[in-house]
């Protein structure tokens, strides 16, 4: 999920969820192929979820109501301060980050120059 989210440095609140209230643009902790990934939902198809993390460029994950276990809450940065993914700067980026497209892959390695 980067690079809204940072592995090993960022934590997150994780809360139970009913599939019916999940809607595209929603992060959820899902089950696939033996892992626990936590994506955006991207899309809906014949029942299924179709998700892709944020640091995706190529391919999709699909998974069914069942496979998921929660839907991400909020967000703790290694600074201590809390971050609900409701809040309207959470949103904005998200949608502004998803909008991006193809352009995404450039926006991953300008990030990944800047903090690594």
């Amino acid at each position: 999920m980067f690079p809204l989210l940072r592995e090993g440095k960022d934590e997150v609140a994780v809360y139970p969820c009913k599939a019916e209230s999940l809607k595209p643009m929603d992060v959820v902790l899902f089950r696939y192929r033996g892992r626990c990934l936590l994506h955006r939902i991207v899309g809906m198809k014949d029942g299924r979820f179709i998700m892709q993390g944020d640091g995706v460029c190529a391919f999709y994950e699909e998974c069914t109501a069942a496979d998921i276990i929660g839907v991400l809450g909020m967000v703790y940065r290694v600074s201590g301060r809390a971050v609900s993914v409701s809040s309207l700067r959470w949103r904005i980026l998200s949608r502004l980050w998803r909008s991006l497209g193809v352009f995404r892959k450039v926006g991953l390695c300008i990030f990944h120059r800047i903090l690594f």
